[in-house]
């Protein structure tokens, strides 16, 4: 079979799996006409031969792919990448030209990559887990073979990387999704989703309307820490934060639910409100073993004996940051918290730290000491 053959035989399977309509056909030409969502677009058609083997056949196919293309706003090549595959949905950072010129530095390019796989595996994560703020040493395995699965490549065009994100190895010929929606859906989606979020969140933080905090209420929404990291270095190189824009393409051969491709512009203003974000979350996420001295602030208990719960203001061993931490004591120790609150003694608390949004919880407390001298660190 000739290569205008498969061609053809690719682009009628393609068209057909996307909802095209052949409406009219003669001896020489075949005419389609787009999906009924895109029939808004009056006059668009797509003409094919009616034998690959025609000596305009090429001409037409190639007219047939700029339609398409230009039907579902994407681009020609990712047009035609998919038409001869599976499909992929497509990520896209473009950096400035005045910047960058199509080229970037050895110094710059692995920063730059570095960036673009941690965004993919920070979304990743946050649809294949419970989506914690702060993403765990030991990620899914299957997480991890997938995203070695995606493919980056670069163009130019200020200096573009793309990245390729293939549909699930067990569904790839499945394109009605019988086994749900890929992997790689999910992440473009995320994306999406938590750059739009979390941009809009440094927006209002920039303009003194809420704070850093506020990343903390939902990953879904603003991102995991590495969601935020990400999105903060993407636009950095030659020493300092650049204006970029993030572009999240979707093949419409993974089921109807694929959105038309979106651009976000970060700026330098979005990503430092973003790397401040990602290590607020770091400093505050959950953790075994944690030591924090402080001083106790609030008491409460039901009676006159027995556990109870205080409050201590001070530092852990982690971060170096004044925060209040919520911890349940045995009743000695309650009474030990009640002689430090009197005295004005320091205490040094030990356990494990749970982080529930904005709340700090000292769990299976290990040990609790009162600092007899009140100037002790």
């Amino acid at each position: 079979m000739s290569e205008v053959s498969q061609g053809f035989e690719a682009l009628v399977r393609y068209l057909k799996r996307t909802s095209w309509r052949p409406v009219d056909a003669d001896h020489r030409t075949s005419l389609w006409l787009p999906p009924e969502a895109v029939t808004e677009q009056h006059g668009l058609q797509a003409v094919l031969p009616a034998d690959p083997s025609m000596t305009d056949a090429s001409e037409l196919i190639e007219k047939s792919l700029k339609v398409v293309a230009w039907a579902e706003k994407r681009g020609l090549d990712e047009v035609r990448h998919d038409v001869v595959t599976g499909g992929a949905d497509r990520l896209s950072v473009r950096l400035p030209a005045d910047a960058f010129d199509g080229q970037v530095s050895l110094a710059t390019a692995p920063d730059l990559l570095v960036a673009v796989r941690n965004l993919v595996v920070g979304a990743a994560v946050g649809v294949e887990t419970e989506d914690p703020l702060v993403l765990p040493p030991r990620r899914p395995q299957h997480v991890e073979a997938y995203v070695s699965r995606a493919q980056v490549s670069t163009r130019p065009g200020s200096f573009v990387v793309d990245v390729e994100l293939p549909g699930d190895e067990l569904s790839a010929d499945a394109l009605e999704l019988e086994a749900g929606t890929p992997l790689g859906r999910r992440i473009t989606d995320r994306v999406r989703a938590v750059a739009t979020g979390a941009t809009a969140l440094a927006a209002q933080i920039g303009d003194g309307d809420r704070d850093v905090t506020q990343f903390a209420q939902s990953a879904a929404v603003t991102g995991n820490a590495t969601e935020l990291d990400a999105l903060a270095q993407l636009g950095r190189g030659q020493g300092r934060a650049h204006r970029y824009q993030l572009r999240v393409a979707q093949t419409p051969l993974w089921g109807k639910e694929a959105v038309r491709p979106s651009v976000l512009t970060i700026t330098p203003a979005h990503q430092a409100v973003l790397a401040e974000a990602a290590t607020y979350l770091r400093e505050r996420r959950s953790r075994d073993g944690v030591t924090v001295t402080g001083l106790v602030v609030r008491l409460a208990r039901s009676g006159a004996h027995g556990a109870g719960d205080v409050t201590v203001e001070g530092v852990d061993d982690d971060s170096g940051v004044t925060r209040r931490y919520a911890v349940n004591l045995s009743e000695d120790d309650y009474a030990d918290a009640l002689r430090a609150h009197r005295e004005g003694y320091r205490v040094v608390v030990v356990g494990d730290l749970d982080v529930r949004g904005t709340r700090l919880t000292l769990r299976r407390i290990k040990s609790f000491d009162v600092l007899a001298d009140p100037s002790a660190v």
